[in-house]
């Protein structure tokens, strides 16, 4: 017996009963036969269930999830760290805006299904959720000065230990960019190419043991340090003070670990805003922060230094995402030094990072307060 009750597929034979669906009326299986909770045995006169109830069901079962990524993107940044939340929120604050961008998706296809004023409702608050994540951003950055001189190229890579790119390659590239000073992370497969970029950089601080965070500049570096932020990352952080024709400017590198290792994690970004609080004149902060620039790490570490972002931070990772991607790479300014312009290389390069070539003023209007 085939017996078709809208969402109800029921095959009996040989007390073999195969069900499929979502019942809205109670039935029972016997046997031999299958019959609702009144006796009477199904048939096709039965009334079937209308498409309608099936797509509003629909609609309900996703329409919770979406809700509750939508209210994850919006406040993933105010979960606290040191707690059961750091990781899911330290994660969910970097991807925010992609976050927000499914929830849209899923809001048409519930809008799709009947649920019109559901997935109004829904995309309103992803429009809304959006427009304060970049509101809040806009607070944070610095315009650029496209008409200012360049005092200063700075290029950004993170290179990847596995990169598969010959060094040879590698350091071709480096010299192409064009930049006075370029900051390495990752810097291991390019130890055996430090005698030739000495040629174009002839200043070089990094490559003690780890090549962890490498600093290769045109421009004589003064007081060089390199060191630690925590136990488990060994020279990920290193700064000098660059002498350029313009003057001076302090030159930042540092790789952070991930932002959900817990109490780790939190102290390394602590360090690094104390280690920054303390300099005076022009910075310029670049590294592998695994933050997006909204994110809970990021928005603290402009707080307590006052450096400041691009209006429009190129995403970096990964790599093959392109402008989809997240920008957990960065350029931060302050004190004086302000962006003439700021953008993705290295797309070629064998890396899962994008770098960023930064060119810099150090003549620029620093917005009042942080």
């Amino acid at each position: 017996m085939l017996c078709n009750q809208g969402l109800l597929y029921v095959y009996v034979k040989r007390r073999c009963v195969i069900c499929f669906a979502l019942r809205l009326k109670s039935c029972k299986v016997t046997d031999t036969a299958l019959t609702y909770d009144d006796g009477h045995m199904p048939s096709m006169t039965d009334t079937p269930i209308p498409y309608r109830k099936r797509f509003a069901f629909l609609a309900g079962f996703i329409a919770g999830p979406t809700v509750g990524l939508l209210l994850l993107a919006a406040l993933a940044r105010y979960l606290p760290d040191r707690s059961v939340f750091q990781v899911i929120g330290r994660v969910a604050d970097s991807v925010a805006p992609q976050m927000l961008v499914v929830v849209v998706g899923l809001a048409l296809v519930i809008a799709l299904l009947g649920a019109w004023r559901s997935g109004l409702l829904i995309v309103l608050g992803a429009v809304v959720a959006a427009g304060y994540i970049g509101w809040k951003h806009t607070e944070r950055t610095i315009a650029l000065v496209p008409e200012a001189s360049v005092d200063l190229r700075v290029l950004w890579f993170n290179m990847l230990n596995e990169n598969w790119l010959p060094p040879e390659e590698i350091a071709a590239g480096l010299v192409a960019s064009g930049a006075d000073v370029v900051v390495l992370g990752e810097a291991v497969k390019i130890t055996g190419q430090m005698r030739a970029l000495r040629e174009v950089f002839p200043f070089q601080v990094g490559c003690l043991q780890f090549c962890a965070v490498v600093m290769l500049s045109k421009y004589p570096l003064e007081a060089a340090r390199q060191g630690r932020l925590s136990p488990i990352s060994p020279e990920r952080y290193i700064r000098a003070r660059v002498v350029t024709e313009a003057g001076e400017v302090t030159l930042i590198g540092s790789h952070l670990i991930k932002p959900w290792f817990d109490r780790l994690s939190t102290d390394e970004a602590h360090r690094l805003s104390h280690r920054i609080e303390v300099v005076e004149g022009p910075v310029v902060l670049v590294g592998d922060m695994n933050a997006a620039p909204w994110s809970r790490r990021m928005v603290h570490l402009h707080q307590d230094t006052g450096l400041r972002f691009a209006p429009l931070p190129p995403a970096t990772w990964p790599a093959r995402a392109g402008a989809l991607g997240v920008p957990i790479d960065h350029v931060m300014v302050g004190g004086g030094a302000g962006f003439v312009s700021l953008l993705p290389w290295g797309a070629d390069m064998g890396s899962n990072h994008l770098g960023l070539l930064a060119e810099i003023t150090l003549d620029a209007h620093q917005p009042s307060g942080n």
